[in-house]
């Protein structure tokens, strides 16, 4: 009986200490590696979803995103992908793609390779 009590004291002084910001830690961490990936690789991009503009539920999103780095917004397309507002995501895609009809000031996102919630 006592060793089933001082099995239980340690596991809440585990949950405690490792509870709900062990994981934002985590996700901040992730967020840290994020922005060096891509810094170090053109081809990926980090931003944070601002807002969301539009949502097809059989075609993807459009969301306005502010880019790491720079703070600078814009539109982006998300192609049968649907993050929510305040995530960040670390994407790679295309400003416009040359096709008729696309806007050449969007940023078409062609994957989406992390999302990652504060």
């Amino acid at each position: 009986m006592l060793t089933l009590l001082i099995i239980g004291a340690i596991a809440l002084i585990v949950w405690r200490v490792g509870g709900p910001g062990w994981k934002r830690q985590s996700a901040q961490r992730r967020l840290a590696h994020a922005a060096q990936a891509c810094a170090a690789d053109p081809r990926f991009r980090l931003g944070r979803i601002v807002t969301v503009v539009v949502s097809y539920p059989d075609r993807g999103l459009m969301a306005r995103i502010m880019w790491s780095g720079t703070e600078i917004q814009q539109d982006v397309w998300f192609d049968q992908s649907w993050p929510i507002d305040g995530v960040w995501v670390v994407v790679s895609g295309t400003e416009g793609d040359g096709r008729p009809g696309f806007d050449p000031h969007v940023f078409y996102v062609t994957a989406v390779h992390d999302t990652i919630a504060l």
